[in-house]
């Protein structure tokens, strides 16, 4: 039930976010008095979905120690199957051993950028980047493996 009322959360959140970029990309186009071309529709739906798995993807490593918590209090099938389905896809994300340790550090430790930053001797926005494109790298893992698919949207 809990993984029901999170997921929920969620899908309702990237719903709206959904509608919002559609309709924001729609009035782009109103200066051009024509209707958009089925390409254009098409990508501008690519470019959303693609966001919609990065921003889920990153709702649930943000939710990972909560998951995790639960699992460990009421050993729910459906949350160690989330759970191991997250450490299969960060073992075939093809993450670099920075990329990796900042996932580590900043959604398992629960550090700060710059916390991050000052251990591994480099700049906070080195440890920006590296946390966005682990982020890229494991949410097409999600979105290859259609994961959450796009009739998911519809429980919103």
């Amino acid at each position: 039930m809990l993984i029901f009322v999170i997921f929920f959360i969620i899908f309702r959140h990237f719903y709206r976010h959904l509608s919002a970029t559609l309709i924001l990309k729609n009035r782009s186009t109103i200066g051009l008095n024509r209707q958009l071309t089925k390409k254009e529709v098409i990508y501008g739906l690519e470019l959303t979905f693609t966001d919609f798995y990065e921003k889920k993807t990153q709702l649930l490593l943000e939710l990972y120690l909560s998951l995790k918590a639960e699992y460990e209090r009421s050993n729910s099938a459906e949350l160690y199957e989330l759970l191991t389905d997250l450490n299969k896809a960060l073992g075939q994300a093809d993450l670099t051993e920075i990329q990796r340790a900042c996932i580590r550090l900043y959604y398992v430790e629960g550090l700060s950028q710059q916390e991050i930053a000052k251990i591994r001797g480099v700049d906070r926005s080195t440890i920006n980047r590296s946390l966005k494109s682990a982020l890229k790298r494991l949410a097409a893992v999600f979105k290859r493996w259609e994961y959450w698919t796009e009739g998911e949207l519809s429980l919103c």
